[in-house]
C-alpha cells in the first residue's frame, strides 16, 4: 500500500502550521552544525544497520544503510516535531533529532522500499517520482538500502562544507564502541578525494566472564590509521517502579507517558569499558559519558561509562535531575565493585 504523502502533510499542517516559532528553534537545538551525522549514526543503528556509507559532494551529501526499510510509520515520525514511537531512550528515535539536517538542507530526500519522499517546511513529505530521482540513488535503493540525499542550500559557505567534511574525518572510533549492530562506518569526500572506514569487532574475552573485547579500527585512504582494544562490562536491569511513577508523574501527554510504559517493560544495560593495551589497562584522558553515542559530559574518570540516559532535545549532553538518571549512575556505581572483583580475577588489576 502506497503511503499517502497529502494526508500526513494536511494533518501536519493542522498540528504544527501554526508554531512557525518552534521551528525555528528546532533548526537552532544544535550547538554544532555538523551533529546531524551522529543523528543518521543512530538512526542506522536503531534500524539494526551493520554498515553506514556517507558520501560527500560539491553540492550535497549521499548517505546510506542497510537496516530495515521505511514503513508508513517511520515517515509520519521523521516528519513531525514532537511524536516518538520509540521507548524512553533508544537512540535512534525520528522527529526532532532528524531535524539538524536543516542546518544543511532544506528539503531532505529519503528513498527506502517503496517510500521515496522529500520532506518540506520540516514537517510536510512530498513523494518523489522515480523519473526524478538520482541513478545512484534508485541502484541503492533496489539493492535494499536506506537511503539520505541532503542536497545543500543555495549559497551554502564553503567553510560550512568544509566542517563537514572535517567531521567524517575526525568522527572518532569510540562511537562505534557501544553500538551493538552498527559494525562500520565508511565516509568519502569526492571534493578531495579522500576515505575513510571506522570499524569495530567484538568477542568474549578469554579469560573474564561476562566480558566483551572490542577492537576499533580507523583508516584513511585505505591505510590502517590507529586500533583501539577495550574490555567492556554490560549488566542488564530492570526499572524499579517508584522511579517510572515518577517519571510519569512529570510528563504531562499521552504519548509521553506511553513511552515511559514501554521503557518500564524493558531491561536496560549498564557498561563500564576500559582501555587495553598489550595485555594491561590503561588510563584515558578527557572521559566523556556515553548515552550510547558520546556526549560532551565530562566525567572526570578514566575509563568509560555509557547507559541509556535521558539526554537533552540535541542528545549531546544528558539531562540533570532526571529519577530515570540518577538511577542509571547509582546503578552503575554499585557495578563497579563487581567489575573490579572480575579485573582482579583476570589478573588485570594493578596498581
Amino acid at each position: 500500500m502506497v503511503t499517502d504523502y497529502k494526508k500526513i502533510s494536511e494533518n501536519h499542517e493542522k498540528r504544527y502550521g501554526w508554531d512557525k516559532k518552534s521551528r525555528r528553534i528546532y533548526k537552532q537545538l544544535y550547538s554544532e552544525k555538523t551533529h546531524f551525522i551522529y543523528e543518521l549514526i543512530q538512526n542506522a543503528e536503531d534500524s539494526k544497520s551493520q554498515c553506514l556509507e556517507l558520501r560527500l559532494y560539491e553540492k550535497g551529501l549521499l548517505v546510506w544503510n542497510d537496516g530495515n526499510r521505511f514503513c508508513e510509520e517511520d515517515v509520519r515520525k521523521i516528519c513531525s516535531l514532537y511524536s516518538s514511537n520509540k521507548d524512553l531512550t533508544q537512540i535512534g528515535s525520528f522527529g526532532i533529532g532528524f531535524k539538524a539536517v536543516y542546518n544543511y538542507t532544506d528539503c531532505p530526500e529519503i528513498c527506502s522500499g517503496t517510500e521515496r519522499f522529500l520532506i518540506d517546511d520540516l514537517i510536510k513529505p512530498k513523494g518523489i517520482p522515480k523519473s526524478d530521482m538520482d541513478s545512484k540513488v534508485v541502484e541503492l535503493v533496489e539493492n535494499g538500502k536506506t537511503v539520505f540525499r541532503l542536497p545543500f542550500k543555495e549559497g551554502l559557505p564553503e567553510e560550512d562544507i568544509n566542517q563537514l567534511g572535517k567531521r567524517l574525518r575526525e568522527l572518532n572510533m569510540q562511537t562505534l564502541l557501544f553500538l551493538r549492530n552498527l559494525k562500520k562506518v565508511h565516509w568519502s569526500d569526492e571534493r578531495k578525494k579522500q576515505n575513510g572506514a571506522y570499524h569495530s569487532t567484538r568477542r568474549s574475552h578469554d579469560i573474564i566472564k561476562n566480558a566483551e573485547e572490542v577492537e576499533l579500527t580507523d583508516s584513511l585512504n585505505g591505510n590502517n590509521q590507529t586500533t583501539e582494544t577495550f574490555l567492556v562490562f554490560r549488566k542488564e536491569i530492570c526499572p524499579p517502579k517508584d522511579v517510572i511513577n515518577q517519571l510519569l508523574q512529570q510528563e504531562e501527554y499521552d504519548e509521553d507517558k506511553q513511552r515511559i510504559e514501554r521503557s518500564a517493560e524493558k531491561l536496560q544495560p549498564i557498561e563500564v569499558a576500559f582501555k587495553i593495551q598489550d595485555e594491561r589497562i590503561i588510563e584515558m584522558d578527557s572521559c566523556v559519558l556515553f548515552a550510547y553515542l558520546p556526549t560532551q559530559m565530562k566525567t572526570n574518570l578514566r575509563f568509560l561509562i555509557q547507559a541509556r540516559y535521558q539526554t537533552t532535545p540535541a542528545r549531546d549532553n544528558i539531562s540533570i535531575n532526571s529519577p530515570w538518571n540518577e538511577w542509571l549512575m547509582k546503578e552503575t556505581a554499585e557495578f563497579l565493585p563487581d567489575v573490579l572483583d572480575q579485573l582482579k580475577e583476570g589478573g588485570l588489576l594493578t596498581p
